[in-house]
């Protein structure tokens, strides 16, 4: 294929032909399929002589500084401005025009409706996006590029040119760093209490037992042994299984876990368990968090926080954590999810037996 041709494929068809032949349902495709529509709106009319440096790097700035579409809002609800020219941020749990929750964004429809009370929004402030998200992007944009290549059989003869292009040889922003958020006792029974009926078990499941949202939905009532208090992991049978973190293994319940299975199970002797879709388990989670006012907690925090609580409660090694967290090396485990309160730890020292403090000469006790 002359290099020219190499030089005049549309970033459209790149991003098409990977979404119809490799973003399967797997772990991590809605956000994918996200990602990549933005992708197409983006870049599709270019092609890759025009894909160069000064275009990416144009782009990259104005992606993180959210000109692009703003960043996360740490606070989520939104702002007002009341009849006397004052800028206040709606309470989550006020109600406004059409009875729905400030907590959730406002429509176009509520802002009119706003309006006509004599209440305006206040200008919609942009927010930085993060540099882990601008290094997924690219990740993407290389994967699908990769893919590409293969898919058309262009790697073996124009590998090396695609390897020279900028995208594929750039600087990636920096990674975010890992996060640290834990909740405690308190903020969780607040989220617990806004939680809707049909929503409530798969949040407390979660918050019991750490696992994925995507291990939670894949649960199975035959797989559920409750007299070895265990539940059988099976992966889901995606087409690509590289897209799915489920691993087949056994799951050690905690009681309460069980007895929520239990509780939930009746006649059922087969069947998903939690019969959500990914997306839905987090809606689920965000709108009970935000009507408690933890507008920064994610679902994803709720995995940190029950793994955490296996160490600092019930005493369980990181070596047997990984029984339950399913992660391949103790590293991983460390690094993202187990976040030890100081207090609780300083708690347990002066639990200890004064036998056991460490005596040290010239001072007392």
């Amino acid at each position: 294929m002359p290099e020219i041709a190499l030089q005049n494929i549309r970033l459209r068809d790149v991003f098409t032909t990977f979404k119809e032949f490799n973003l399967d349902v797997g772990n991590g495709s809605q956000s994918d399929h996200s990602r990549l529509a933005k992708l197409q709106h983006w870049f599709g009319e270019y092609n890759l002589a025009q894909f160069d440096f000064e275009r990416i790097e144009k782009w990259k700035r104005a992606r993180l500084t959210g000109e692009l579409g703003s960043g996360r809002n740490p606070k989520r609800t939104p702002s007002v401005v009341d009849t006397d020219g004052k800028v206040r941020q709606l309470n989550p749990h006020e109600k406004i025009a059409n009875g729905e929750s400030a907590s959730k964004v406002l429509t176009k429809q509520q802002k009119h409706a706003l309006k006509k009370k004599g209440v305006r929004c206040a200008t919609e402030q942009v927010f930085p996006v993060t540099s882990q998200t601008v290094r997924h992007e690219l990740m993407l944009v290389r994967r699908a590029l990769k893919f590409y290549f293969e898919a058309r059989s262009l790697t073996q003869n124009h590998s090396g040119w695609l390897a020279g292009q900028y995208v594929m040889r750039m600087e990636l922003p920096s990674a975010s760093e890992a996060r640290t958020r834990r909740m405690d006792d308190e903020e969780l029974n607040k989220i617990i209490a806004e939680l809707p009926l049909d929503g409530r078990d798969v949040i407390v499941f979660a918050l019991l037992q750490g696992l994925r949202r995507s291990e939670i939905i894949s649960l199975r009532w035959e797989d559920f042994s409750p007299e070895r208090a265990v539940i059988r992991l099976n992966n889901p049978g995606y087409a690509n299984r590289s897209k799915t973190k489920v691993v087949e293994r056994d799951v050690p319940l905690l009681p309460g876990a069980v007895k929520l299975l239990l509780d939930m199970q009746g006649e059922k002797k087969e069947g998903l368990i939690f019969d959500f879709c990914p997306g839905s388990v987090s809606q689920i989670w965000r709108r009970a968090a935000d009507k408690a006012g933890a507008f920064d907690a994610r679902l994803h925090d709720v995995r940190r926080e029950a793994l955490s609580r296996l160490v600092e409660q019930w005493g369980v090694s990181l070596s047997e954590t990984i029984l339950v967290s399913g992660h391949k090396d103790i590293g991983t485990l460390q690094k993202h999810y187990i976040r030890l309160e100081p207090t609780v730890l300083a708690a347990k020292f002066a639990s200890f037996p004064a036998s056991q403090q460490p005596k040290i000469p010239g001072t007392l006790g």
